[in-house]
């Protein structure tokens, strides 16, 4: 597992937290605003 590996996964992570935050936001009444823009430079590309 290198450095590259390293940053991939934590970009992962980052995505997957940053839904979760969408989909508890759901439940909120107030509707929280989250903007894909965030992750707009964060594309994960499968090898």
């Amino acid at each position: 597992m290198d450095f590259q590996d390293l940053l991939v996964n934590e970009r992962k992570a980052v995505i997957r937290a940053l839904n979760e935050i969408q989909a508890l936001a759901a439940f909120l009444p107030q509707r929280l605003e989250i903007s894909d823009s965030c992750v707009e430079n964060t594309e994960i590309k499968e090898n």
